[in-house]
């Protein structure tokens, strides 16, 4: 709103203060997913044989979950300032970069599970330092003040909660019905699942 009013000085206020509320929640949601990952798995019905693997595989994922929540607020961010082009770029680049990790790290390396979670959080990682710059460029500004977000930005957390809630919810209701759907992958066999 404050873009298209173009009132630059609020525009960038209210960047700084949304790029930073997500830079905290999805440090949070990192910290809550490597906590409940025997739960998640435990409800998905994981086998005992491949557990192991699949805690080290979801774990080091739900570390880079924070990755995950910047790009996807900054990207936001970017096409609410009427850039939809370079949300695209970047994630078209590190999904082709996540692919050669893979392999990389898993078919090379010989890393295994690990590989492919560390190619995935890596990949996330580049979005965020690519979706950064492009914010920077944009605003002219630095991205990140958690004291100006503390002290100046409640009603813009606010704001930016209340519009974010709905598709936040969504997204998590369709991730944790997952979890039901790999609980009946998991009732077949090892060498199935």
């Amino acid at each position: 709103r404050a873009f298209g009013v173009g009132n630059k000085e609020q525009t960038n206020k209210n960047i700084r203060v949304a790029y930073t509320f997500s830079v905290s929640l999805g440090i949070i949601l990192s910290v809550i997913g490597i906590l409940i990952t025997p739960w998640l798995l435990k409800i998905a019905g994981a086998h005992a044989d491949y557990y192991g693997e699949a805690l080290t595989y979801l774990r080091i994922y739900l570390a880079g979950i924070m990755f995950t929540v910047i790009y996807n607020s900054g990207a936001g961010i970017v096409r609410a300032v009427g850039d939809s082009t370079s949300p695209f770029i970047i994630l078209f680049i590190t999904c082709i970069l996540n692919i050669i990790l893979d392999l990389l790290f898993v078919a090379v390396f010989k890393f295994g599970i690990a590989g492919a979670a560390f190619a995935t959080v890596f990949s996330q990682f580049l979005s965020v330092v690519l979706i950064t710059r492009t914010i920077a460029k944009k605003s002219s500004s630095h991205c990140i003040d958690f004291k100006e977000m503390m002290n100046e930005g409640k009603e813009i957390v606010k704001n930016v909660a209340n519009i974010g809630t709905a598709a936040g919810m969504q997204s998590a209701l369709v991730g944790f019905s997952n979890i039901f759907v790999i609980r009946y992958i998991n009732m077949f066999e090892t060498a199935a699942v």
